[in-house]
C-alpha cells in the first residue's frame, strides 16, 4: 500500500509539474500575440540589424577597418573621399542574402604634424535582406569615428551611431508584419587591425521602436555586449538575454 501511494504521489507532482509548464508556456504565447513585437522578436531584428550576414553593423566596420588600414598614412591626412559601395549575397545553398547600395564619406585626421589620430567615416545604405525569420526593406545612416591608428595599437576602437529603419515581415513567434527604427549608440567596439574582426569586451546601447500593421505599437530598450568569435549577447528591458551569432 505505501508503496502505491509513493507512486501515485510522484504521478500527482509529475503532472502537476506538466501542467504549470504548459500554463506557462501557453501564458507566454498569449503574451506573445496580444503584442506588438515580443522581445524575442525585437532581439531577433537586433541580431539581423547587426550581423554579417545580413550586411549589418559587423559588415560595415570589418569594411571600414580594411579601409582605415589601407588609407592609415600621412599622404592621406585631411584629405576626404566620396564613394559609393554596392554588397550583395545570394545563392541556392544559402539561408540568407543581401542587396545594399553604400554611400561612404571618409576623412583621415592628423595632428599639424602629419600623424594620423583618427579616420571618420559617415554612411548612409539602403536596401533589403532575406533570412527564415525576417525578410527586410530599409535604410539608414552611420557616423563613425575609429581611433587606435597608432602602430601600438592591435584593435581599431570604434564609437558613434548607426540607426537602421525599415519594413519586415517577421516569422518568429507568429507571422506579422511591422515598421521599425533600431537605433545603436556605440561606446566602443574593438576590431582586430590583423583578422579584421570584431573582438570581446565591445559595447552598445540599443532603441528599438515601431509599429505592426494592426496598428499596435512597441518600444524596447537595451545593450549590446560583444562576445568575440562572432557572437553577442543582447540585452532586453535589462531583463531578458539573447545569445546571438553575429
Amino acid at each position: 500500500m505505501k508503496i502505491i501511494k509513493k507512486a501515485s504521489f510522484f504521478t500527482f507532482a509529475f503532472v502537476a509539474l506538466i501542467s504549470c509548464r504548459k500554463a506557462e508556456l501557453e501564458d507566454n504565447s498569449l503574451a506573445a500575440l496580444n503584442t506588438a513585437v515580443s522581445a524575442e522578436e525585437a532581439s531577433t531584428m537586433i541580431q539581423y540589424a547587426i550581423s554579417s550576414e545580413t550586411a549589418g553593423l559587423s559588415t560595415l566596420v570589418t569594411d571600414l577597418s580594411s579601409l582605415t588600414k589601407i588609407k592609415n598614412t600621412p599622404s592621406y591626412c585631411g584629405k576626404s573621399k566620396d564613394s559609393t559601395v554596392t554588397k550583395s549575397k545570394s545563392s541556392a545553398s544559402s539561408l540568407h542574402s543581401y542587396s545594399y547600395s553604400m554611400n561612404w564619406s571618409w576623412i583621415l585626421n592628423c595632428s599639424t604634424t602629419k600623424v594620423p589620430s583618427s579616420f571618420t567615416n559617415k554612411s548612409s545604405f539602403s536596401g533589403q535582406y532575406k533570412t527564415p525569420k525576417v525578410i527586410s526593406s530599409d535604410n539608414g545612416e552611420s557616423n563613425m569615428t575609429i581611433a587606435g591608428l597608432d602602430a601600438q595599437s592591435t584593435n581599431y576602437k570604434y564609437t558613434g551611431s548607426y540607426v537602421k529603419n525599415g519594413t519586415q515581415s517577421l516569422s518568429i513567434v507568429q507571422a506579422k508584419d511591422v515598421t521599425s527604427t533600431i537605433t545603436l549608440n556605440i561606446t566602443d567596439i574593438q576590431v582586430s587591425k590583423s583578422t579584421l574582426k570584431i573582438q570581446s569586451g565591445g559595447k552598445a546601447s540599443v532603441v528599438i521602436e515601431g509599429k505592426s500593421s494592426t496598428g499596435k505599437t512597441f518600444s524596447y530598450t537595451g545593450t549590446i555586449v560583444f562576445n568575440g568569435n562572432g557572437s553577442a549577447t543582447i540585452n532586453i528591458n535589462g531583463s531578458k538575454e539573447y545569445n546571438v551569432q553575429i
